[in-house]
């Protein structure tokens, strides 16, 4: 038999898709050179030219950004017999730069300029979607629900009500992780030869972990006041057990309760009901089914009940 306190955890899981709006491009131009100035040198002139040629394309200049500029000494280690020599060979400038381009079609001819243009690795490129965040949001909600749904069957199967959710976590990493359509081996690929072909959709998902209460006994038992003549109320004592109904089942989520209702000494007064939640600046719920009965056994003003839970369900 379930105790009160007794809980159940499930998971949750939701893909989400997205049309490719821009293509990336993170690379670093990077040169060795016998001194720093001359190191330097070879960065900043690759770097205009291969803005200049991307420009040339039909590039606009703010689709094109360049960070991360440093010149670093370049040490080699040298082992001789049992003697080990550090060795400068020289000083290495690198600039890093991002290419967005919203051209997709332009894709494979910005992959040629890059690789034709020397001194340059790509370190990552790729299709993605600019708006992709919004999409892992409503991955995440809809893994959030499917968490709950499972949650619901089981606590159905289990003949107990369904409570709200105690914890969740989910993977920091996993509604994110498949933001982009990464290019295999794009460093090395000619649009010639291999074309760059654009993806139909960029692709996530969502897990989450969820531990709800299960509710059964007299946590499904409620004291309350029919006060308003549209039926809805939210004047919830606590029960014989000293329990709140908020303190159980949250009033702002879509709830569908099937309910009986009983006087003070016990005596059912309406057989069954199906109550919504309603939230008016503070929780409430609203009779949706039953009305008739409802008004005719407890009237539209006034008068203590017991709100009996029968089966809690969300819509």
């Amino acid at each position: 038999m379930y105790r009160e306190g007794r809980t159940v955890e499930v998971s949750g899981s939701a893909s989400v898709s997205a049309p490719p709006d821009v293509f990336t491009v993170i690379l670093e131009v990077s040169s060795t050179r016998d001194s720093a100035s001359l190191a330097q040198g070879d960065v900043t002139g690759q770097c205009s030219k291969l803005i200049d040629s991307l420009i040339n394309l039909g590039l606009q200049k703010k689709a094109i950004s360049t960070e991360r500029f440093s010149v670093t000494p370049d040490y080699e280690l040298i082992f001789d017999d049992n003697r080990r020599e550090v060795k400068l060979k020289g000083f290495k400038a690198s600039s890093w730069m991002t290419i967005n381009s919203r051209e997709l079609d332009l894709a494979g001819r910005i992959l040629d300029v890059v690789v034709d243009g020397g001194l340059t690795q790509i370190h990552s490129a790729g299709f993605g979607a600019t708006n992709w965040q919004e999409h892992a949001y409503d991955a995440l909600r809809d893994a959030a629900k499917d968490a709950r749904m499972k949650a619901i069957a089981i606590a159905e199967g289990l003949g107990v009500n369904l409570g709200n959710a105690v914890s969740v976590t989910t993977d920091s990493n996993d509604h994110r992780s498949y933001y982009r359509h990464e290019l295999d081996e794009a460093r090395y690929c000619r649009s010639e030869t291999s074309p760059v072909a654009t993806p139909d959709a960029i692709k996530g998902a969502a897990t989450i972990r969820a531990t709800f209460k299960l509710l059964t006994g007299s946590s499904k038992v409620f004291q309350f006041t029919n006060k308003d003549s549209n039926l809805w109320f939210n004047s919830f004592q606590p029960n014989r057990r000293g329990k709140r109904i908020e303190d159980v089942i949250s009033l702002s989520e879509n709830l569908r309760l099937e309910v009986s209702v009983e006087d003070l000494d016990g005596n059912t007064v309406v057989q069954r009901a199906v109550l919504s939640a309603l939230n008016k600046g503070q929780p409430g719920l609203k009779v949706i089914e039953g009305k008739e009965d409802w008004r005719q056994q407890l009237g539209t003003y006034g008068g203590d009940y017991l709100l009996v839970i029968n089966r809690v369900s969300y819509v």
